[in-house]
């Protein structure tokens, strides 16, 4: 127990270390996972329901639908068992992130010339 006005010493300021710097790779990996999922979303919104659109970002579809398979398989994870399964969540939440971000480019690449919006171009 850490009493005010005291600091922590030796094992015991090393072990609060690693609980910060666990629970703050937690929180970027959350953070980073929901800001790719914004920026996919935001990508796919250029389609503004035009089949033509949609047609000419349909190449990425396999990657998204992988993704989604993904993301719907450590959602199940963390209901059922999130500590045993935590590793292997946090690694599968960063590499969906980071294709979720390669995906939203890729669509962004496509269509941004088509669009008004300043956001994308």
């Amino acid at each position: 127990m850490i009493m005010e006005g005291t600091e922590p010493t030796g094992p015991e300021r090393m072990t609060q270390n690693y609980m910060i710097d666990i629970e703050l790779e937690f929180f970027d990996t959350i953070h980073n996972f929901l800001r790719s999922s914004e920026e996919l979303r935001d990508a796919a919104a250029l389609c503004d329901d035009d089949p033509v659109k949609q047609e000419m970002v349909s190449f990425v579809a396999p990657d998204f639908n992988k993704m989604w398979a993904r993301s719907e398989g450590i959602k199940v994870m963390i209901k059922t068992d999130y500590s045993k399964n935590k590793e292997f969540i946090m690694e599968e939440m960063k590499i969906i992130t980071h294709k979720n971000l390669e995906i939203a480019e890729k669509i962004k690449n496509r269509l941004g010339p088509l669009t008004t919006d300043e956001k994308f171009n």
